[in-house]
């Protein structure tokens, strides 16, 4: 059997998931996906194949277990496989874990700062912690990254009127409606 033939046809079950609107027949798919994932990971081990497997354990059947497992198997392939960190730090937050949620965020963007729309995920959490200068300060990075960023400009913006920065926030807002009017 061919690995690549395995995740050819695991990938289009993938990609398909989306669209299914019955439940009974998306867990088909998603059995079946998995299936030719982990048929491909035992020929050819890829970071790829764990990190889509992982994406349809957590979302089709909500096993987090198996899904940060995966993830960690994609990473440990390749450490700079950031879309894998990124679904990583996404699950720590689902699943209310911030702590953890924060610090994969932090990695992520050190490591590949151009992902800009990931700062606001980050500045809503320290936000919600009431790490509002932290925030600001990883914006500032993001802006750094992308100087016309609506979401991170208007992100910033409310987390300076959640600061009771007012007149900071309305320069902020204002920069915002400049961006996108």
């Amino acid at each position: 059997e061919s690995a690549a033939l395995n995740t050819i046809l695991a990938n289009n079950y993938y990609t398909a998931l989306p669209t299914i609107q019955d439940k009974n027949r998306l867990i088909i798919q998603a059995k079946k996906a998995i299936d030719l994932y982990d048929k491909s990971i035992k020929i050819y081990p890829s970071k790829g194949a764990y990190n889509e497997k992982a994406t349809i354990l957590y979302r089709v059947y909500n096993d987090v277990k198996a899904a940060e497992e995966n993830y960690q198997k994609a990473l440990k392939m390749d450490s700079a496989y950031h879309i894998a960190r990124e679904n990583l730090a996404i699950i720590y937050e689902e699943t209310g874990r911030s702590e953890q949620s924060i610090s994969t965020l932090k990695i992520l963007l050190k490591k590949d700062p151009k992902r800009t729309y990931m700062y606001g995920r980050l500045a809503k959490q320290l936000s919600d912690k009431g790490e509002y200068d932290e925030a600001i300060k990883w914006l500032g990075y993001g802006l750094n990254e992308n100087a016309n960023n609506f979401e991170i400009t208007l992100n910033k913006a409310n987390v300076l009127y959640t600061m009771k920065q007012y007149d900071k926030a309305i320069k902020w807002y204002e920069k915002a409606l400049q961006i996108q009017p």
